[in-house]
């Protein structure tokens, strides 16, 4: 969708913040024909899950959730961070 597209340098930047201080990430993409998936997956690498069908729960876009070591929720965040610095983001999602 164009809110998750117009978010790509802001997640990707996230992404690669949050690899400095080997916090893991995942990236999925879905919610859309299986092409559109496949080729906006790409932008993010070969580890993107793509799930056109929906499986992955989510109620906005774009939607981050922060897992626990267990794989528990702990925070769900929707929509696109109001500001462009990864820091102060993975600061509002409580990391790092």
């Amino acid at each position: 969708c164009k809110f998750c597209r117009a978010s790509t340098e802001t997640i990707a930047g996230l992404r690669s913040y949050l690899a400095d201080f080997d916090v893991p990430t995942r990236i999925v993409v879905g919610r859309a024909d299986i092409a559109d998936c496949e080729e906006y997956a790409a932008e993010f690498g070969p580890d993107t899950f793509v799930d056109p069908a929906g499986a992955v729960p989510a109620t906005g876009y774009p939607q981050f959730v922060v897992l626990g070591r267990g794989g528990h929720t702990l925070k769900v965040i929707k929509g696109a961070p109001s500001f462009d610095d990864p820091a102060e983001i993975a600061a509002a999602f409580g990391l790092p």
